[in-house]
C-alpha cells in the first residue's frame, strides 16, 4: 500500500460522523469486482460497515472476486454506446433473462466500444460506477457533494491508477447556492435544526459543465431530479443521453410529478425507455406513460 492511499485512508477514519448509518471507519473494506461488466475487473474501497449498508456482498465472491454488481451499470453503458433501436429492443425483450443475454450482447458489442465518448455521473456516491465508467468513456466527471463518499472515490482512483476521473465536490441544484447537506440521510436539505450532523456546502447547476460537452449524463441525486433539470436548459441543447434514478420513495408529501421531465426534456427526439418500480421490468416509454411509475428511466439518443 503506497503512502497516498494510506493517507487517504487515515483522513477518511478522521472524518467527524458519528450517525449509526456512517459510522463505518473501523472498517474500511476492499474488494475486486467487476462491477457486472466483462473484463472490467477493479479495486473497489466500500468505506460502510462490511459494505453491508450500500453494497450487499453476500454470497457473491468466486475466485477472490466479488460479483456484486448493479443492473444499471450495464444498462447504462449498452444504451450509451448501443444506442441504435435494434439494439434497444434486444435489450427490453430479454430484461427478464439479464445475466445471460445481455452479457452475451455486451461481448458480442465490444468492438462498438470506441472509447470517445464522455459521462457526467451525478451523484457517484463511493466510485462504484465511476470505477466502470473510466474503463468505456474517454472523460469522466464524478460530482458528489459528501465527504465520505468523494474522498472513497479519490482513494479508489488512487488504488486503479485511473486518470481519467474527475471528482467535483459541488451538490447539483437547480441554482447556484449554498446548502445544507444530511449525512443520515445522503441528501440536501432546507435546514438543520432536526439534523445534528450536516455539512454546508456550494451547489452548481448542471449547465455549468456545459464546456465538459458529456454525451450521456447520469442523474441519481437523492429526490432532486427533476430539479435539476431545471438548470440544464443549455445541456439539453445538446442532446445528450440522460439516465435518471427517479426516487419516488423520498417523496412523502407525493409532492414530484416526474412527468414534468417531459415538459424540461425533449421527448419526441429520443427513445425511452424505463424500469417498473416494482417488477424491475424493461419497458418503452410513449409521452403518455405515468413517469412516476418508474424506477429508472433512459432518454437515448438515437442515431
Amino acid at each position: 500500500m503506497n503512502d497516498k492511499i494510506k493517507d487517504k485512508i487515515e483522513k477518511l477514519k478522521t472524518l467527524n460522523i458519528t450517525h449509526d448509518i456512517q459510522k463505518t471507519f473501523d472498517v474500511i473494506y476492499k474488494v475486486r469486482t467487476n462491477g457486472g461488466l466483462p473484463n472490467n475487473d477493479f479495486i473497489f474501497y466500500i468505506t460502510n460497515k462490511n459494505g453491508q449498508i450500500w453494497y450487499d456482498l453476500t454470497d457473491s465472491e468466486r475466485n477472490g472476486i466479488q460479483y456484486f454488481y448493479s443492473h444499471e451499470i450495464v444498462y447504462i453503458v449498452l444504451f450509451s454506446y448501443l444506442n441504435d433501436k435494434k439494439s434497444i429492443e434486444y435489450i427490453v425483450n430479454n430484461s427478464n433473462d439479464f445475466d445471460n443475454k445481455i452479457i452475451t450482447l455486451f461481448k458480442k458489442s465490444n468492438h462498438l466500444f470506441i472509447k470517445n465518448k464522455k459521462i457526467l455521473d451525478l451523484g457517484a456516491h463511493q466510485g462504484f460506477y465511476a470505477m466502470s465508467f473510466s474503463k468505456y468513456f474517454r472523460n469522466v466527471i464524478s460530482v458528489e457533494p459528501f465527504p465520505q463518499n468523494y474522498l472513497t472515490i479519490e482513494l479508489n482512483i488512487l488504488e486503479n491508477n485511473i486518470d481519467n476521473i474527475i471528482v467535483d465536490t459541488s451538490f447539483i441544484s437547480n441554482s447556484n447556492k449554498q446548502g445544507h447537506l444530511s449525512h443520515a440521510q445522503q441528501k440536501y436539505i432546507k435546514n438543520n435544526y432536526e439534523f445534528e450532523e450536516c455539512i454546508i456546502n456550494s451547489s452548481k447547476i448542471i449547465d455549468q459543465f456545459i464546456e465538459f460537452n458529456p454525451d450521456t449524463i447520469k442523474i441519481d441525486i437523492e429526490g432532486e431530479e427533476l430539479s435539476s433539470l431545471k438548470g440544464a436548459n443549455k445541456m439539453i441543447e445538446k442532446y445528450p443521453n440522460i439516465f435518471i434514478e427517479l426516487h419516488k420513495e423520498l417523496d412523502i408529501d407525493n409532492t414530484t410529478d416526474y412527468n414534468n421531465i417531459k415538459n424540461i426534456l425533449k421527448f419526441k427526439k429520443y427513445t425511452v425507455v424505463g424500469m417498473k418500480l416494482k417488477s424491475n421490468e424493461l419497458i418503452f416509454v410513449d409521452e403518455h406513460f405515468d413517469i412516476n411509475t418508474l424506477k429508472y428511466i433512459f432518454f437515448i439518443k438515437s442515431i
